[in-house]
Formats: structure tokens, C-alpha cells, sequence
């Protein structure tokens, strides 16, 4: 959910979940501002932490799926930090927040590179792609305490000649109830908080889709989760995405079909009892999206955005985002971190 960066050995320091909620009250953000990055330490330990509670891919089952690496001298598998889809042939759907670095500038384009062919990240067969536009969402803000309408579209320099995954054009009450697979390359292990271990392999997990009513009840979110979001997962936990799943897809079966319904955005902790995960609702942003490549007609009148969006990110260098927010600068601090990996 929001996972963006690769932990990088114990170069950061955890705090409790406590402490992390102390820091959040005494500056008087939401529930949601706490949800926001995710605290390793306070996730449950059992056995199997398999994206927290799923299992590895089978050979070719989500093709569509995408890997973001940041370019560096390293193999993949060490570059890793999010997560995407294939939305057409040279178009991939991931999270606003995905494009952020650590102190909460934007990333430039030569920074990273979109791999295809990659369930596992050790796979030689696997292919990078250049990134020749980028584009955020205009009502996403990287410095809100709650941000939302967390969705990128990345245009690549060359094909992908991979099948795209289908986009849901459902209202959301349509898709209440029905089981969502979570796909990346998340934390599968919070044995030792202090180094998350991540798989080489792609792994997946199914978790229930549930009305915002119930995330947004008073022992969960409490009312801070907005209706172009969707919440998935277990009151009692157990399964999650986590960090580094980041910007990958919640899909769905429906009627048959295979259809891509959120992006990983954020999420309080992982896998914990009534924290559910939180996804960018897709259908809501079709409009959007179909001003960039057409992906369907919804079933239902889209949210459009009056602007078409900005090129997020320059070829020859970052952008800045603005002044860090009181809230950054405390999950900064803290050393909290959504589910990102870089």
C-alpha cells in the first residue's frame, strides 16, 4: 500500500506502533495520517509471512504484473521497489506515491525503469523498459496527511508485447464481497522487524473486498477512507499486502473475467485485526485514464478530472513536491514506512 522504498539492511531505525500513534495524536492527524506508513515493527510473526498470507506465483499466471527498479549497478532483485501493470501495450497503471523519493521529491525519469517477464526478480528473461512520460493524478498530494487518488500512468519508449490486464468498469457497490488477488514482491518475513526479508519470486494473496462503512467504523480508519478507495482484507488480519507491494494490483474475477479493481496504496501495519488494506479504486478513475489510452466505457458516470494531469517527472532531473508536511517529516523520523521497498 503505500511501499515505496526497498529497506536497505538497519540503516533505519523502527519505533513501536505506540510511539508512532503517540507522535500522530500529539500532532492531531487522523487516523488515516497514522495508516499512512506502515511500522514493521507491530506486525504479527507467524510462521509464513508470504505477502503476508499468500502464496508464490504460478509461471505466467498474472503476465501483466510489472516490477519499478530504480537503475543502479545491482541485479534486479536488489533494484525492486514497487509495483504495476500492464494497462496497454505501452502503458502501466501504478501508485502516485510509487514516484516519491525518501524526502518526498520526485523521482526523474531516468531514475527508473519498468520491468516486464519478471515474476522472479533473479530471472534472467526479464526486461527493463525506459519510462518516457509519467503522470499523476492532479488531485493527488504527496504532502497531505491523507492523501488519495494515489494513481500514476507510466508511458514506455518501447513495447511491452504482453496482453494487458482488463480495467473493472464496475460501480463499486458491484464489487463488494468478491474476492481480490493481491500480486508483488512484498516483505514475506517480519521475524526480525529490524530486516524484513523479500522474495525473489512474486507471491500473491486473496482478501475480501468490504464496504468503506466498515473501515472507516471507529476501531479501524475512522472515517478518514474516501470513497475513490477500496478496502480489502480480514477484521481478524492475517492477510495483507505489505511492503513493497506498492503501486501492484488488486484484481478480481468477474463474470469470467480476470479485471484489475485497485492499486496498492497504504494500510496501518500489516496483515493486523481491523486494519484493512487500502487500494485506489480504478473504476472510479476510468475517466481519468481513458484521457490517456482507452481502456473501456464504465458502467457508471467516472470521476474527470478537469485537468488532464501535468508530466509528473523530467527526463533530466527531479521536481521537487513542495515543503514536507508535519506528517512526512514524522514518518520520516519515526523511521515508519508504508509498503513500499527501495
Amino acid at each position: 500500500m503505500q511501499h515505496l522504498l526497498k529497506i536497505a539492511g538497519n540503516r533505519t531505525r523502527r519505533v513501536s506502533a505506540l510511539l508512532a500513534v503517540w507522535f500522530c495524536a500529539s500532532a492531531g492527524l487522523s487516523a488515516q495520517a497514522m495508516a499512512d506508513e506502515r511500522d514493521l515493527s507491530v506486525s504479527p510473526t507467524p510462521e509464513k509471512n508470504f505477502i503476508i498470507g499468500g502464496t508464490p506465483v504460478q509461471q505466467e499466471s498474472y503476465p501483466w504484473t510489472v516490477a519499478l527498479a530504480h537503475v543502479a549497478n545491482a541485479s534486479l532483485v536488489q533494484r525492486q521497489f514497487c509495483g504495476g501493470s500492464v494497462i496497454a501495450d505501452t502503458w502501466v497503471l501504478t501508485a502516485a506515491h510509487c514516484l516519491f523519493d525518501r524526502s518526498g521529491n520526485l523521482l526523474s525519469l531516468s531514475d527508473f525503469t519498468v520491468a516486464t517477464n519478471a515474476r522472479n526478480l533473479r530471472d534472467p528473461d526479464a526486461q527493463e523498459h525506459v519510462v518516457s512520460n509519467a503522470y499523476l493524478h492532479p488531485d493527488y498530494n504527496h504532502n497531505a496527511n491523507n492523501p488519495h487518488s494515489d494513481l500514476a500512468l507510466l508511458e514506455l519508449a518501447t513495447s511491452t508485447g504482453v496482453t494487458p490486464v482488463a480495467l473493472s468498469t464496475k460501480a463499486t457497490e458491484n464489487l463488494v464481497g468478491l474476492q481480490g488477488t493481491v500480486i508483488g514482491w512484498g516483505a514475506v518475513d517480519f521475524s526480525d522487524p529490524a530486516s524484513p526479508l523479500f522474495p525473489d519470486q512474486q507471491y500473491a494473496v486473496d482478501v475480501p473486498v468490504v464496504t468503506l462503512d466498515v473501515c472507516n467504523a471507529p476501531i479501524s480508519y475512522a472515517g478518514s477512507i474516501f470513497e475513490n478507495q477500496l478496502c480489502a482484507g480480514f477484521a481478524q488480519g492475517g492477510r495483507d499486502s505489505c511492503v513493497g507491494d506498492s503501486g501492484g494490483p488488486m484484481v478480481v474475477t468477474y463474470q469470467g473475467v480476470v479485471q484489475q479493481i485497485g492499486v496498492v496504496s497504504f494500510g496501518f501495519g500489516c496483515a493486523l485485526p481491523n486494519y484493512y488494506g487500502i487500494y485506489t479504486n480504478v473504476p472510479y478513475f476510468i475517466g481519468w485514464i481513458n484521457q490517456y489510452v482507452f481502456v473501456g466505457e464504465p458502467e457508471f458516470e467516472p470521476e474527470v478530472s478537469s485537468s488532464r494531469g501535468t508530466t509528473a517527472i523530467s527526463s533530466s532531473g527531479s521536481s521537487s513536491s513542495g515543503s514536507t508536511s508535519l506528517f512526512a517529516l514524522l514518518i520520516l523520523g519515526a523511521g515508519l514506512f508504508a509498503r513500499r521497498r527501495s
